[in-house]
């Protein structure tokens, strides 16, 4: 099946509500490189086109929670949750910054109500990870415009994003944390020890086309204590991992909240390898940004109830890092990138860097 703009209707503008920013909330939040912020809260979008120096707040098509994203120059705001089996699931695509936006609709093969999980820019198409009421699997749309969208296939899992490293595409769903029964059992695959004594084992899938898909590691196994909550008698993933910077040469890297760094080559079998003394303070790190000649990391670290600050990491050859602490005015922040900008979101505060250490506030 295939999904397409509506083209009964024209283009969709939604109401002014404020001339400005508004202070609630930030649930979500994208960027282009070109200055254009879109920050979405419970009742209204906030949009900039000069990097914060001037907003427009406009009213959201609908009560409930939107997500908005950002993918090579087309904006997407979509309905978050798809908590009912007849659940009314509204998606907008726009091409200029959110100021006009045209009705997307996704049609998954198995039917019933589907939204935006994620989405990628992988070999030259745009792919979506389409995320569905009580179903298991992943259904998988790719697009040549990011705008008709055609389902090359459905992965048996849960997962969040995917990965091309020019032979094959991975694709990730969490992991487990678990333990043997047996004292002798040896790791296999994508298994590795982590410092709370626990194991770790990736949930990976792989495939040639986007529409077969084989499971590497992750299938639940006998003989094992699972670190977990069970849902139908099968155990809910709770190891976390992000890409930690794109694939490049055919090597895809992650990190997880523990310190560690993971490694393939093959996008089927991964390594594992710590740096404790880079990150002796993390309760949450960033993914490696480049700026200009300058890598960084963000990392967390508790000051006191409810506050948590950040280092700023930075190298030029992702070796040698310098760690400086960042000011009060950055407490409690997430950073992302946009373009030759760092966006940070902290609380109902956005902020903007061009150097990781200097930040103004901009709404």
């Amino acid at each position: 099946m295939a999904s397409s703009t509506d083209n009964s209707s024209s283009k969709v503008v939604f109401p002014i509500a404020f001339k400005r920013a508004t202070g609630d909330s930030i649930i979500s939040t994208a960027a282009d490189e070109k200055g254009t912020i879109l920050i979405v809260t419970n009742k209204f979008l906030n949009i900039t086109h000069d990097y914060g120096k001037t907003w427009v707040s406009r009213s959201l098509p609908s009560s409930g929670m939107y997500a908005v994203r950002y993918l090579k120059g087309k904006f997407y705001l979509s309905t978050m949750h798809v908590d009912q089996q007849y659940s009314v699931i509204r998606i907008y695509v726009s091409s200029n910054g959110g100021d006009e936006w045209t009705k997307m609709n996704l049609e998954a093969k198995s039917g019933g109500p589907i939204t935006i999980g994620n989405l990628q820019y992988l070999k030259g198409s745009y792919i979506l990870l389409g995320k569905q009421m009580l179903n298991e699997r992943t259904p998988v749309f790719t697009s040549t415009d990011g705008i008709t969208w055609t389902q090359a296939g459905s992965i048996p899992f849960g997962i969040e994003f995917l990965t091309w490293n020019g032979i094959r595409y991975t694709a990730y769903g969490a992991g487990y944390q678990l333990s043997p029964q047996d004292k002798g059992q040896k790791l296999a695959r994508n298994q590795f020890k982590l410092k709370n004594g626990n194991w770790a084992e990736l949930i990976v899938f792989t495939s040639n086309d986007l529409r077969e898909w084989t499971m590497q590691s992750g299938a639940v196994k006998k003989g094992f204590f699972y670190d977990s909550m069970y849902v139908n008698n099968k155990p809910i993933p709770i190891y976390y991992y992000e890409e930690e910077q794109p694939v490049a040469n055919g090597t895809i890297i992650l990190f997880d909240s523990y310190g560690n760094t993971l490694k393939s080559t093959n996008g089927i079998t991964f390594t594992m390898s710590s740096r404790p003394d880079l990150f002796p303070t993390n309760d949450y790190r960033s993914p490696m940004y480049k700026v200009g000649k300058q890598y960084m990391i963000f990392t967390q670290y508790w000051y006191a109830s409810g506050v948590m600050r950040l280092n700023v990491l930075t190298s030029t050859d992702k070796v040698n890092w310098k760690t400086t602490k960042l000011s009060r005015n950055t407490d409690n922040m997430f950073v992302s990138q946009a373009g030759n900008m760092l966006l940070g979101i902290a609380d109902t505060r956005v902020l903007l860097s061009s150097n990781g250490i200097d930040w103004k506030v901009v709404r």
